[in-house]
């Protein structure tokens, strides 16, 4: 079996559940696709130790997909956005 093929079964079989968990945590459809790729970055990352464990993939995906999601929702707190800051114009001086 070929690392593609591999990794295309993988994302076949469980990606529907993971972004479907990642969206109810996230709300944000967008953000729930990003941490689904991401999680399927770190598999493809370590598809060889993966798949000679033989255990099942699907508790480490949820694992590594509620990390990517906990370390998103961390970032976001710690970095809030605000609204501009209307500033006054001073007038000019001769």
């Amino acid at each position: 079996m070929t690392a593609d093929f591999a990794l295309r079964m993988l994302y076949r079989d469980h990606a529907a559940a993971l972004l479907a968990y990642a969206n109810w945590f996230t709300d944000d459809r967008q953000a729930a696709e990003d941490a689904v790729q991401e999680t399927f970055l770190r598999a493809w990352r370590h598809l060889a130790q993966l798949l000679a464990d033989g255990r099942p993939l699907l508790p480490w995906l949820r694992t590594v997909l509620r990390n990517v999601l906990t370390d998103a929702a961390r970032v976001a707190r710690n970095r809030p956005t605000s609204p501009l800051v209307e500033t006054a114009v001073e007038p000019e001086v001769d």
